[in-house]
Formats: structure tokens, sequence, C-alpha cells
């Protein structure tokens, strides 16, 4: 049975309110993420979305655990209407087109940010992880940094290193993860940007794709809202979120005062280790997933590592083999354009 069969039937069979056993549906498919997951749009709608999340490549078990426990901490999720979770179907509510990338403006911008960095303090705050969440651990942060090597220096870029630049590269990741690992541990998303927060014009953001969070570093969430790969903020707008939202964890009690004083290098390791591994998602999304339209987002992405890396003592070298070695490369691309612009065009606050 395909999905759109499968999701009818499941809404006749569970019908949402205000419908009936006897509605006929049709389904539209909608754009599709990273992930294996897939959506449908019901005509007549009906307020529900119909997921199809394949077994064996999704986990909707985890999917439904996550929510219950994000919507325990007051953060807004998708209620579940139904979800058959063998077979990986799904009805949930629908939120409609309303993803903070398209409303994002310069007048907008301040008041949906605001909504978010709420959010974002409300993961931060979560003092108890319950056991089945997984823990962010040294093996899980260098897996995320060896993709850069795999699928972005050598899939994509056909560039092979030698050992020299793989002890190079080596003795970077060791730093990154030894930050990451220093840092408090707190409720992580681990994909918190446009794209996953939509504005339901309340005073929080609806959260979605939130399946993989996990129990992980302070800074890894507020890196991922303010080194968004879809939008770009001003580095000044940076540098004062950041700095704010440290002083609020610590007036929560969630940092002590060595901690505050560290949290600004955390945040730039935790954001060069999401570059070089986003680096390698994007490239393996591409030539693995045959999702291309990720290739037009790797200019932001290098051009974030090359500042970030400039801010860090230790990545001195690795930020000047990479300039010599692979932005060469990456500039015969036909997806690259100049980093050192890239994003000027979607820079929204």
């Amino acid at each position: 049975m395909q999905p759109e069969q499968a999701l009818a039937h499941l809404a006749r069979a569970f019908p949402p309110p205000g419908t009936s056993p006897e509605t006929q549906y049709s389904l539209v498919a909608l754009p599709g993420d990273a992930g294996f997951r897939r959506y449908f749009r019901f005509d007549p709608q009906m307020g529900w979305l119909g997921v199809y999340a394949p077994p064996g490549k999704e986990d909707m078990v985890r999917f439904l655990q996550v929510a219950r426990l994000l919507a325990d901490r007051g953060l807004k999720v998708p209620r579940v209407q139904v979800a058959d979770v063998k077979l990986g179907y799904a009805l949930m509510e629908d939120w409609g087109d309303c993803l903070y990338q398209d409303r994002l403006s310069a007048e907008t911008a301040s008041a949906l940010y605001a909504a978010a960095l709420e959010s974002l303090g409300r993961l931060a705050r979560t003092d108890k992880a319950p056991a089945w969440l997984p823990r962010y651990n040294r093996k899980q942060l260098q897996g995320e940094l060896d993709l850069f090597a795999q699928w972005f220096v050598q899939g994509l870029l056909n560039y092979r290193m030698d050992e020299s630049e793989q002890r190079l590269l080596s003795a970077l990741c060791r730093f990154l993860v030894g930050q990451a690992l220093e840092q408090p541990r707190v409720l992580v998303h681990r994909d918190f940007h446009c794209r996953n927060l939509m504005d339901l014009n309340q005073d929080q953001p609806g959260l979605i794709d939130f399946q993989d969070a996990a129990w992980g570093p302070v800074t890894y969430d507020l890196a991922s809202l303010c080194r968004d790969y879809y939008v770009r903020w001003s580095p000044s707008r940076v540098e004062t979120v950041v700095a704010d939202f440290a002083e609020s964890l610590v007036q929560a009690g969630r940092l002590d005062a060595s901690q505050r004083q560290k949290f600004p290098d955390w945040f730039e390791a935790m954001s060069a280790q999401r570059h070089i591994k986003v680096l390698g998602i994007f490239a393996r999304l591409n030539l693995r997933d045959k999702k291309m339209r990720y290739l037009n987002d790797l200019p932001l992405v290098i051009r974030y590592l090359m500042e970030t890396t400039a801010r860090i003592p230790a990545a001195c070298e690795f930020r000047d083999w990479f300039a010599s070695q692979i932005i060469p490369l990456a500039c015969r691309q036909n997806w690259y354009s100049d980093w050192q612009t890239a994003g000027d065009d979607i820079e929204v606050w």
C-alpha cells in the first residue's frame, strides 16, 4: 500500500474532529527535509498532516517520546492524533506554512528571535535527562566530525588528505571534542534553526524535526540558531545574544562564574564543530541521498568556518590549510560562490 493510501485509511479509521469515516481524501506531498520522512497534506484539509517515517530509517517511537518530553517542559510541538509505530504512519497537527525562514525580515526578526530564545532557555534549563535520551559522548562528537573528510573533502572535492593533513585535522577534532565535553549538559534539539521553527503568533515558536534530541553541550543549540545556514545574523548581534544568553543561564543557576567566563570560547568551538560536521552532512545529502539543493548552502557554511576558526587559536593552522588547499578546490565547483560575501543577501538581524 502506498503511503497516501495508508494515511487516508488511517484518517478514516481515526477521524479528526469535524470529519467522518466516510470522508474521501486525496493527499498532496509536501517538500521533504534532510531525513527520510515524508509529509502529506489532506484535501479537503482537516487540520492534520499525514506523516510517513519509513521503519528502519526513521524511529517513530523516538519521535513520540521526544514530543512528550518537550511538551512536558512547556515547549510547543505538534499534537499527534494517532500513530502506527510499527508501519511508520501518523496523523499530527498541521501548523500550515509558517516557517521562520519565510517570516524573518528586519521588521519581524526581533520578536521572532525573542520567542525562539525563550524556547532555547526552556531547553537549557532542563536539569534531568530521562534514561532513554541519548547522551553526547566523545565517540558521537568525533563521528560527526569524521563526516567532513569522508564526504566533503574526499567525496565531494575528490581530494585525498595525506598523513600530515590527517594529523592536523585530528588535532583540531580532539580540541573541539574536548571543548564540547567540558560544557554543562542540557536538553538539545540538535537542529534549532529557521527551518525547524514555526511562527505560531505566540510567545514561543512551534518546534519540528526534534526527534534526534539528545543530552549535550549547553552551546549546541545556540550555535545552531546564531550561525544558521539559511539566514545570517550580523556578528555584533551574535556576540550580544551569546553574552545575554550566558547571563540568563547564570541567573537560572545553570552556569557558575567560571563557566560564564568560558562560555564565549565554548560557543566558538561548538560552532566550529558544527560547521565542519555540516560540510560533511550537506555533501552526503547530495552524494548519497541525491538532495542537491543543500550544495547551495555550502558557501555560507564555509564563511562561518573561516570566521569561527579565526577566533580559535588552536584552529589557526587548520584554517590556513583549509584556505590554501580546500577553498581553491571548492572554487571549481558549480555550487560555489564567494565565501567572503555568502549570506549577505539573507542577513536578517
